[in-house]
């Protein structure tokens, strides 16, 4: 559901949705990518890297995960992150 409505551009909506389903089960990557994501859309960039952080710790393999990372970062120019 989260990504359809970030796809319609309902991201509020979609964050909420996302935010729902990690107290439902905090132990998917995909939720915290999404949610991170999304929060980096709203440009919300500290709370989208602390999720950011947490995908990556639960799936230290996701390429898409480093690169919304590193675009955040590029964003802000923090060279050295």
């Amino acid at each position: 559901m989260g990504i359809a409505l970030s796809q319609k551009g309902f991201i509020n909506e979609a964050i909420e949705c996302y935010k729902k389903g990690l107290n439902i089960n905090p132990n998917i990557y995909e939720f915290y990518l999404e949610l991170g994501i999304n929060l980096w859309k709203k440009q919300f960039y500290l709370e989208s890297i602390k999720y950011l952080h947490t995908a990556i710790k639960l799936n230290p393999k996701s390429a898409e995960t480093y690169k919304i990372l590193g675009d955040i970062f590029l964003k802000q120019q923090k060279w050295d992150e």
